[in-house]
């Protein structure tokens, strides 16, 4: 239920500041802090992939 939330915040957020701004909600209990959810992730090139990689 949390998760859900944060993740329709962060892409509130992103909606509402347009396309240059990218959010991400990551999972700090986990070492490496993976992305759970990112959007317009266009703006700095992450991705799932990439954040999964530097693990």
């Amino acid at each position: 239920m949390i998760l859900e939330n944060l993740k329709k915040a962060a892409e509130a957020i992103a909606l509402m500041f347009g396309s240059n701004c990218e959010t991400i909600v990551h999972d700090m209990s986990l070492p490496g802090h993976p992305i759970l959810a990112i959007y317009n992730a266009g703006v700095s090139g992450r991705s799932f992939t990439t954040e999964r990689i530097k693990l």
